[in-house]
């Protein structure tokens, strides 16, 4: 019975792990980025979504809302997203192209 028990443990076990890293913030991020180059909008909304149950303070989040966000006409809440993600800190090369969707965003007033 020793066997049969340690293999269930095994089994479960890699499958909570597997689960645990499709849930990081970074997977859910990396897919919402393709969503985006394929203009899938919605599909790039709900993996940022999933990121951001995980971890509320991701500033690449919030950069990627805000990009799908202006593709669908929410500027007000895309501008705000993008505020959110300078708040929060990004690289300095996403920090460069958010402050650019910011500026082009505030110029269709």
């Amino acid at each position: 019975w020793v066997l049969p028990l340690a293999v269930v443990v095994i089994v479960a076990g890699a499958r909570l792990g597997t689960h645990n890293l499709a849930d990081t913030p970074l997977v859910h991020l990396h897919r919402a980025e393709g969503y985006l180059e394929q203009g899938d909008y919605n599909g790039a909304l709900g993996e940022i979504r999933l990121a951001l149950d995980v971890d509320p303070a991701i500033g690449q989040a919030y950069y990627l809302r805000a990009r799908a966000l202006a593709e669908l006409g929410d500027i007000r809440q895309a501008r705000a997203d993008l505020s959110r993600a300078l708040q929060l800190g990004l690289d300095a090369e996403t920090a460069r192209e958010a402050l650019s969707l910011l500026i082009t965003l505030n110029l269709r007033r």
